[in-house]
């Protein structure tokens, strides 16, 4: 289509350009390769979590504390308490940076990534003595820009008329879209879902499987690191494709018009100069917020998902608070930063008789760490703005 473009500016027939782009075998097995190479990865995730929990209920039954798992109520994650206190009796939940962190980086990822795929994003500018000759004739057509969805329909447009090839230009095309720009789409749309809607432990675990999946599938990152090797090779490959092409012709041409004085650029038969666009940028700080939202929403949820786990299988919880004995975690580091105290257990009616203590009941109370008072009996209350309402007293 671009040296289509040529015909109304010079005679026809004048010069004969045809530019094919015929895929090999080779780029057909890399594709299939790598994607069989994903499937195989998620099944062996799979059946290795399953023998876990496989092994954990035969330990369970054998120590006498198994329990079958039960159905839970549907809860969004950003709500979720965690369910063991710390050493003040303070219940933790995630606090209001977590959240205005999490709504904000959700959309703005949604939306930089798709109008950032729509933006020019990649410039090429033919130079040599065919760029002379194409800026002679329309320096409008001498540069071409393209974005990321753009490249998709010029390799379209850049294919042999043959069907075979057609459909196999059509099978890249598909998964160059859906792997740089349909796939982080959908991850960040699945976020929304696990973070805001309320959902069994069952479903959310599900969720959580998938979002892993488009995790390992979503390859934007992967696409702007090639932009970045056709800026830097782009000129090389060039060169090579008209060295194999013309032999020594345009090496003795080059040599003889630098002997006269004629820059590099100019004196080469055909080059190529890669360079980015200014709107690159959108999609740039697009894919790095994909980055950090899926880092941290993975660790939430997933901390989420555990936590209500383990309080189903009557197993012991963590307090994201605490950290791990002996030894620095990252992951729990995430969690001290990401939530507050939001409640905090009271115990009441405590007596002691030998070496057991027998507790009465206990109360949850609303939390708030900025704000407290002395209920006169050496204990504090406090008051959390972000629950209108103080908790039951259960009895134990």
């Amino acid at each position: 289509s671009y040296i289509a473009g040529l015909d109304a500016y010079a005679p026809e027939d004048a010069v004969i350009v045809d530019v094919v782009v015929t895929p090999g075998w080779g780029i057909y097995g890399f594709c299939l390769g790598a994607i069989g190479s994903l499937f195989v990865n998620h099944i062996m995730i799979y059946l290795n979590r399953q023998a876990i929990a496989a092994d954990e209920m035969f330990e369970d039954k054998l120590a006498g504390v198994f329990v079958q798992e039960s159905p839970t109520p549907k809860v969004a994650a950003y709500l979720h308490r965690f369910g063991a206190a710390d050493a003040n009796g303070r219940v933790y939940g995630f606090g209001p940076g977590t959240k205005l962190s999490v709504g904000a980086l959700l959309p703005l990822s949604f939306i930089l990534i798709l109008v950032g795929s729509l933006l020019p994003l990649l410039r090429f500018e033919f130079l040599g003595i065919a760029g002379i000759i194409i800026n002679f004739i329309n320096q409008d057509l001498s540069s071409v820009s393209y974005s990321l969805t753009g490249i998709a329909t010029a390799i379209v447009d850049g294919s042999d008329s043959d069907p075979l090839v057609r459909m196999g230009i059509l099978f890249l095309q598909i998964i160059y879209l859906a792997f740089a720009l349909l796939v982080p789409l959908a991850l960040l749309i699945l976020f929304g879902i696990l973070w805001y809607m309320p959902l069994a432990l069952k479903e959310q675990r599900k969720f959580l499987f998938v979002a892993e999946i488009l995790g390992a599938w979503e390859a934007l990152m992967v696409f702007l690191l090639s932009v970045l090797a056709a800026i830097l090779q782009i000129s090389q490959l060039a060169q090579f494709i008209v060295q194999s092409s013309t032999g020594t012709l345009c090496l003795n041409l080059q040599q003889f018009l630098l002997d006269r004085d004629i820059s590099e650029s100019s004196s080469k038969c055909f080059d190529v100069d890669a360079s980015p666009e200014p709107y690159a940028a959108v999609l740039v700080v697009g894919a790095v917020l994909l980055l950090v939202t899926s880092f941290m929403m993975h660790k939430l949820i997933g901390s989420v998902v555990e936590d209500r786990y383990r309080a189903n299988k009557k197993r012991e919880c963590f307090c994201p608070n605490e950290p791990v004995e002996g030894k620095f975690s990252f992951h729990r580091k995430v969690l001290q930063i990401a939530t507050v105290p939001v409640a905090r257990i009271r115990l009441n009616d405590i007596a002691f008789d030998g070496p057991e203590v027998s507790i009465g009941s206990f109360r949850m109370e609303k939390f708030d760490s900025q704000s407290s008072s002395d209920d006169g009996s050496g204990s504090r209350s406090a008051r959390n703005p972000l629950f209108s309402t103080a908790s039951p007293d259960i009895d134990v």
